[in-house]
């Protein structure tokens, strides 16, 4: 199937924002559409300090990789599909581990009446007034000698004397025994323990499990790795890091367009996917590419992204005594290794999920790890080949009318969000007309409340865990 504009518009600028920022970022970049922009403080609040919950809600979703170079983020909450997964999942004991189990656990039973047998050989029959005047806990026979050891010969190993060799033998042998029957009993334990405080920490956060303050009463799941306010700002303002995109449209039929991008040929595309859309007093009408067509031979569309920030975030892992963090790669390894399998360890159980549908490339479990912003771009679009029509051209187009501007679906500015218009018209020489088109105002650091503030979302890089 051919590729659409959007495709071969993503493609290109995925492959100039990987040239231009290299090993800073890591495979995967994809361009992702986001009018609503990124809350680039992190922090917000003057006599309290917060998280800023926009930063953490857009951070905490799920997104979905088109495999053709671009991405789009849900609605859905990446840390609640992560919870609802935990929810089914269980621990399964493999046939071979289950059998290894019931025959260590007979081989134990056999051996704990040695031990008995061996102890009253060498110190006399245990009563039910002894067990119970010891206080033994289980208030067995088995439970009598272990109390009696412990409070004879203490140590690990006991010091039991020679002269009891049998019994010592018969004893220590059978403690083995228990040991690994306890630690595989502990290793499923602690396997649904694991599971069940991910899945609290993970649908409850707050300040006893780690949790981000967003709010007087507010918490989100945590997160790692961003830098603070100043840094980011910091990086947004910087002049040096800008690139220019330059898109190259040749008209060479009626209804098609050859497309270049920065002298690399894209192929032909329709002339009807490139549309720039003019506001005449509040109604999305007038001029359009179509309409300019008639005046122009060749279109140069450059767009300008000031302040290039990579920004990269990672769910924080739970911690080994499991009081903080919720996130574990652990579980989800287990799930994706073992479901479905004959073997021992986590795994999802029911139909409710599919692992061959949440996990892997391109599938519904997904989220960005890398977010790359930019100030609001600019776009300079030149029309060549005027003539007569540059008069029509400038007398239908002025500064500050509102403007929406697309190539393919992918690649758009304006339309969803207020702001994006035309700053200014030139109707140079050589039959050239330029259209500058822009944020309606300089990227604001002042007089926005700080948790409002946002910068211009480029695309992101998409990672499939675990």
């Amino acid at each position: 199937m051919a590729e659409t504009t959007s495709e071969k518009a993503a493609k290109a600028i995925s492959r100039e924002i990987k040239a231009y920022l290299g090993g800073t970022i890591e495979p995967g970049f994809a361009v992702i559409r986001y009018p609503p922009g990124f809350h680039y403080n992190v922090q917000y609040g003057a006599t309290e300090i917060y998280y800023n919950p926009h930063t953490f809600h857009l951070i905490d979703r799920l997104c979905v990789a088109h495999g053709n170079g671009t991405a789009s983020l849900t609605s859905s909450s990446f840390s609640a599909k992560f919870a609802s997964v935990l929810g089914a999942v269980g621990y399964h004991v493999s046939t071979a581990d289950a059998a290894a189990a019931a025959k260590a656990s007979k081989a134990f039973s056999k051996q704990e009446k040695q031990v008995i047998a061996e102890f009253e050989s060498a110190f006399g029959r245990i009563s039910q007034r002894m067990i119970k005047a010891s206080g033994a806990v289980p208030a067995t026979k088995a439970g009598y000698i272990v109390a009696y050891v412990q409070k004879t010969y203490p140590g690990s190993p006991p010091p039991i004397p020679f002269n009891l060799a049998a019994f010592g033998a018969a004893y220590t042998q059978w403690l083995s025994m228990g040991q690994q029957l306890e630690k595989s009993a502990r290793q499923q334990q602690d396997a649904l323990h694991l599971v069940a405080a991910a899945t609290e920490n993970s649908i409850g956060p707050s300040a006893l499990n780690g949790g981000m303050k967003t709010g007087p009463d507010a918490w989100s799941v945590a997160y790692s790795g961003l830098p603070d306010n100043n840094t980011i700002v910091a990086s947004l303002t910087d002049a040096s890091r800008t690139l220019t995109v330059t898109f190259e449209l040749q008209r060479d039929g009626v209804d098609t367009v050859s497309l270049r991008l920065n002298d690399q040929d894209l192929g032909t595309i329709p002339q009807s996917d490139l549309r720039l859309t003019l506001s005449h007093d509040g109604a999305a009408k007038g001029t359009t590419v179509d309409d300019l067509w008639s005046a122009a031979q060749k279109i140069e569309m450059s767009i300008v992204y000031t302040g290039i920030t990579v920004l990269r975030t990672d769910p924080v892992e739970i911690s080994a005594d499991l009081k903080t963090g919720w996130y574990s790669r652990q579980i989800l390894t287990d799930i994706v290794n073992k479901t479905g399998k004959d073997v021992t360890g986590l795994q999802l159980e029911g139909t409710r999920f599919s692992v061959g549908e949440l996990f892997g490339k391109d599938k519904s479990f997904a989220r960005v790890r890398t977010f790359v912003i930019s100030q609001p771009p600019t776009v300079t679009m030149r029309f060549h080949g005027t003539h007569t029509g540059a008069a029509k051209l400038t007398a239908e187009i002025s500064a500050n009318q509102p403007a929406q501007l697309d190539l393919g679906e992918i690649v758009s500015f304006g339309g969803e969000t207020a702001g994006f218009n035309v700053l200014d018209v030139e109707d140079g020489s050589d039959d050239v007309v330029s259209i500058t088109l822009g944020p309606a105002s300089p990227m604001d650091f002042t007089t926005v409340p700080p948790v409002d503030q946002t910068a211009h979302v480029i695309g992101g890089v998409v990672v499939f865990p675990p």
